[in-house]
C-alpha cells in the first residue's frame, strides 16, 4: 500500500474506523491542518500519529529496512517510514541516484562551456575572487587528509600484516569502508577469541581481552560474580559484540540479560558538564530491539539496597528462591504503615505515599504489594480524573505468577468505584520496557525522555532536593552549586494507561 503523507495543500481524512473527520488547509498557516489532524488522534481516539500510521496506512505491518537481510527499525517522519535505516541510509542515496532523485537536476552532466549558469559561477569564482585563491594546504593538513581517506586494498593489506603474528582477519578486506567509524572481526592468534574493533584500534595496538584481561571497577566484578555464581553459568565482561560500538557492562547470552553498573562520579556532570544526557536511553533502545532486558542499576544502590537488587536480578533471570503462583494467594487492602514498611524493604525507590494499597497474602505473610496515588506534579498525558500506581514491588527473593494481574483487577475496580476515568502507571526504563503492564490492559502512551536525580558522589537525591531560590535571586543550578551536588541522567520511564469503561 502506498503510504499515506498528508500535503499541506490538501485535506486530511482521518481513516479511524466510523470517523469522518477531515481537516481543510488553511493557506495562512500551512501546518495547521496536519497538527490538528495529530491532536485529533490522540485526544478524540487515543491513538498515536505513528501508532496510526502502522495501523491504518500499512496495514499493522510497521515497516523495517529494505536492505537485504536487514531488519532494523527505519525513522518515522510525518506519517511515514524511511524505506532504510540509518546504518543503510548510504543505500537510499544510491537508489535516489538510480531514480534521478526526487527531481531531476538541470545542470547534472553539463559544464560551464554549456550552461550559462555554471558559465556565470565560473566567472565569479575566478582568480583572486576565489576564496582559496593563493592558498595552499600544509604538510600537517596534507597528512590529515591522507589518513582519513579510503585505503587502497595494497594499503589496507600491509596494514593488517603489521600484526599478523598477534591477530587473523576474518572479514572481507574489499568490504573496508571507514578507518574510524566501521568495526572489523579479528580472530586472536592465541586464544582464538574472536573480538571487535576498527583498522584505529588495530593499528594502535588493541589487545585480545581473553589474553589480556581487561581492568574493571570492583562493583562491576562484584556484580558479575554474583549472578555467574546464581545462575551457574560464565557472563561476558565489559563486551562490545552485543550492541557495538556500545558496551555492556555484564552480559548473560543464554539468558539474553544484561546489567550496567554505573558509579556516581562517571556518569555524573561533576565529571563532564556535556555528558550525553540520552547514554543510559540509549543502551536500553539498543538491548531491547535485540530481545536484551538490560538493568541499569547506580553504584549507591548496589552498595546499599544489595538484597534488593539481587532479587530483582533473581527475578529476571528466573532464579527466584521462591516462586508462587497469584491464585495461591489472598487479595487484602493494607494499610498506609504496612505499606510504607513493605516497599522500604522491597522496592528499589523506597516508599511513596499513597492514597490506597493492597496486598496479596500466603499464610498472613505478605508477598506482593500495589499502592495508588494522585499524580504528582503536571503530566501531559493526564485527561480527566486520572489515578496513578505509586509503587509495585514483590518480597525480596519471592516471585508470584500473575500478581500484577490480580493487584490490577481490584486496583481497577476500586479507581471506577471511587469515580476516576484512567489508571496511569510509569515503567522505569532503567529496569525493563514495562511488557508486564501491557500484558495486564495497560496502553503504552509515551516517554518522558531521560530524567535526571541529583548526587554528591556517594548517594542520590530527587528532583526536587533542589529548587530555585528566586527570592534570593538563585537559580536551581546555583543552589546544586552551593551544596555540592551535580546531575545523573536515567533513561527515564515509559507511561502507560489503563482507561476505565
Amino acid at each position: 500500500m502506498k503510504p499515506f503523507k498528508p500535503e499541506f495543500d490538501e485535506p486530511i481524512a482521518c481513516r479511524f474506523p466510523g470517523c469522518e473527520r477531515v481537516f481543510e488547509p488553511d493557506p495562512a498557516n500551512p501546518r495547521a491542518a496536519g497538527s490538528a489532524f495529530s491532536a485529533h488522534l490522540q485526544y478524540e481516539h487515543r491513538i498515536k500519529a505513528e501508532e496510526y500510521t502502522v495501523k491504518y496506512i500499512y496495514d499493522g505491518i510497521k515497516p523495517t529496512c529494505q536492505c537485504e537481510g536487514c531488519s532494523n527499525d527505519t525513522r518515522y517522519v510525518t506519517y511515514k517510514y524511511k524505506p532504510y535505516c540509518k546504518q543503510h541510509s548510504k543505500m537510499a542515496m544510491s537508489d535516489a541516484g538510480k531514480r534521478g532523485g526526487s527531481a531531476p537536476n538541470p545542470l547534472k552532466g553539463k559544464t560551464k562551456h554549456d550552461s550559462p549558469v555554471l558559465a556565470a559561477a565560473s566567472e565569479r569564482m575566478k582568480g583572486d575572487k576565489n576564496h582559496f585563491y593563493g592558498k595552499h594546504h600544509t604538510d600537517e593538513t596534507r597528512r590529515q587528509i591522507a589518513s582519513i581517506k579510503r585505503l587502497a586494498q595494497g594499503d589496507l593489506l600491509n596494514r593488517l600484516d603489521s600484526r599478523k603474528s598477534e591477530w587473523l582477519p576474518i572479514d572481507d578486506p574489499s568490504e573496508y569502508r571507514s578507518r574510524q567509524c566501521q568495526y572489523l572481526r579479528f580472530e586472536c592468534v592465541t586464544c582464538h577469541n574472536v573480538s571487535h574493533m576498527t583498522l584505529q584500534a588495530y593499528e594502535r595496538g588493541s589487545l585480545c581481552k581473553s589474553c589480556y584481561k581487561q581492568q574493571v571497577s570492583a562493583g562491576q566484578k562484584d556484580l558479575a560474580d554474583w549472578i555467574s555464581k546464581t545462575i551457574g553459568e560464565p557472563v561476558e565482561l565489559s563486551t562490545k559484540r552485543v550492541i557495538s560500538p556500545l558496551e555492556l557492562d555484564v552480559y548473560v547470552e543464554p539468558r539474553k540479560f544484561a546489567v550496567e553498573y554505573h558509579g556516581l562520579y562517571f556518569h555524573s556532570e561533576a565529571k563532564d558538564e556535556n555528558i550525553d544526557r540520552r547514554a543510559m536511553l540509549r543502551k536500553h533502545k539498543e538491548c531491547h530491539k535485540r530481545g536484551i532486558k538490560l538493568y541499569q542499576f547506580l553504584a549507591n544502590e548496589w552498595c546499599d539496597k544489595r538484597a534488593i537488587c539481587e532479587s530483582m536480578m533473581s527475578h529476571a533471570l528466573g532464579a527466584s528462591s521462591r516462586i508462587l503462583g497469584a491464585r495461591e494467594c489472598e487479595l487484602r487492602e493494607i494499610s498506609k504503615t504496612a505499606a510504607s514498611e513493605f516497599f522500604e524493604q522491597n522496592h528499589i525507590n523506597g516508599n511513596a505515599r499513597c492514597r490506597a494499597a493492597f496486598g496479596l497474602f500466603r499464610n498472613d505473610e505478605l508477598l506482593v504489594a500495589l499502592s495508588l496515588r494522585k499524580p504528582q506534579g503536571k503530566s501531559k498525558w493526564r485527561k480527566g480524573k486520572v489515578i496513578e500506581v505509586a509503587r509495585f514491588a514483590s518480597k525480596q527473593g519471592t516471585s508470584v505468577r500473575g500478581g500484577l494481574g490480580k493487584l490490577m483487577s481490584h486496583a481497577k475496580k476500586y479507581a471506577h468505584d471511587e469515580g476516576f476515568d484512567s489508571v496511569l502507571t510509569y515503567a522505569d526504563l532503567r529496569f525493563g520496557h514495562g511488557n508486564g503492564y501491557a500484558q495486564v490492559g495497560f496502553e503504552l502512551v509515551g516517554e518522558t525522555g531521560p530524567m535526571f536525580v541529583w548526587t554528591d558522589l556517594r548517594t542520590t537525591y530527587g528532583r526536587q532536593t533542589c529548587k530555585a531560590d528566586l527570592a534570593n535571586g538563585l537559580r536551581e543550578a546555583d543552589v546544586a552549586e552551593q551544596r555540592g551536588l551535580s546531575k545523573i541522567w536515567l533513561p527515564g520511564s515509559n507511561v502507560y494507561m489503563m482507561y476505565l469503561a
